[in-house]
């Protein structure tokens, strides 16, 4: 590869990881401005202000464009990992998806290349199917960076913005990387260890929304730095977890390439293949066929796309105490069995390909608890 091209896709890469990190500068970058002027400062309040109130409104719905998604400077970073997006199965336009993205690895490069940008031409290979990006709610409040955020269609992680992205119309869907933060602690290279059996939130979200469940396993993400991974109760382990607790976010000791060569801390251009699975039809949780059920807290009303499932009364006590007791245990039994069934895609869809895209792996995918 010319020496001259490597080194401006590795500048695009830089700028990419420099974003990811804009929670920890964009404040800093407040900090020195409220310091400059006065009516900056002033002008700074009433923008944190509207962001942190009304304005995070908008990482909620998808009242944004995402109008840097096909921004051609993501073109040269997909170029730099001959990053690619395979399909295995066509997807309705007329119904509603979850993308649940594997592993996370340290920048979730495969993620933002794949359905935050139109670098492997994600509209082209799902037509009909609107994505949203999830991310830590900081991101929509950080000054910079929520507008960044926002133009490339990303939105909230939380409850209340995957409901409102999925009831708002035939052909919308959200991805997401069910192992979050927690699972870049166990990133290394050759390996695929996930943070999957306890992970059910985004299933009660199908559930409830009937939205379907689409595995999608990214190849090569574990394999763009080298790790060093902290030994159970170790002190290193310890402040890692605080960091994360602290900041939502962490990840182990990590290193790559710089760019212009050698050692740095860039991603490696190692090859990324996401493969999207066939989806998995849920149906929509309908709470109405309990006895009582006028005293639950109302649910909006089945979408045409996804039928109701009915789940038979169970014997209890009455009122609140009965009620809400066999409507959880019922609930809880349904997102059990959606979250076995994802569990077991995911494992096939692993199975399926990794002779081809994990030719160099030290051991097989592993989900640990």
């Amino acid at each position: 590869m010319d020496k001259r091209k490597l080194i401006r896709q590795r500048l695009v890469v830089w700028f990419f990881c420099f974003t990811v990190m804009g929670v920890i500068w964009s404040w800093m970058m407040v900090l020195v401005l409220v310091r400059l002027n006065l009516i900056l400062a002033a002008a700074m309040v009433c923008y944190l202000t509207y962001v942190w109130t009304v304005g995070f409104k908008a990482a909620e719905t998808k009242s944004w464009k995402p109008l840097l998604k096909r921004w051609k400077l993501w073109r040269h970073m997909q170029q730099y990992f001959d990053a690619k997006l395979h399909k295995t199965a066509d997807l309705d336009p007329k119904k509603n998806y979850i993308f649940a993205m594997v592993p996370h690895g340290i920048a979730a490069c495969s993620g933002w290349i794949n359905f935050c940008t139109e670098a492997t031409g994600f509209s082209d290979t799902f037509p009909g199917i609107d994505v949203r990006c999830l991310t830590l709610d900081a991101n929509f409040r950080a000054p910079v960076i929520r507008e960044y955020c926002l133009l490339h269609g990303l939105r909230s992680a939380g409850r209340k913005s995957m409901k409102s992205i999925l009831n708002s119309g035939p052909g919308s869907a959200v991805m997401l990387i069910p192992g979050g933060a927690a699972e870049s602690l166990l990133t290394a290279p050759g390996t695929m260890d996930l943070l999957l059996t306890r992970r059910k939130g985004f299933v009660k979200i199908a559930l409830e929304t009937g939205a379907s469940l689409v595995p999608v396993v990214a190849f090569g993400e574990n394999d763009l730095f080298d790790t060093h991974i902290p030994s159970k109760g170790s002190k290193s382990e310890a402040v890692m977890l605080l960091l994360k607790r602290w900041f939502s976010f962490a990840t182990p000791l990590f290193w790559g390439t710089g760019v212009t060569g050698g050692f740095g801390l860039l991603p490696r251009n190692r090859p990324l293949n996401t493969v999207v699975g066939a989806p998995i039809e849920v149906p929509r949780y309908d709470p109405t066929q309990y006895p009582n059920h006028q005293q639950q807290q109302p649910h909006s009303a089945p979408s045409a796309s996804a039928p109701s499932v009915s789940v038979p009364s169970v014997s209890g006590p009455s009122l609140s105490a009965g009620s809400a007791a066999t409507l959880d245990a019922n609930l809880a039994a349904l997102i059990d069995e959606y979250h076995a069934k994802f569990v077991a895609a995911v494992q096939k869809l692993y199975d399926e390909h990794k002779d081809k895209y994990a030719v160099g792996r030290v051991r097989d995918l592993r989900f640990v608890k």
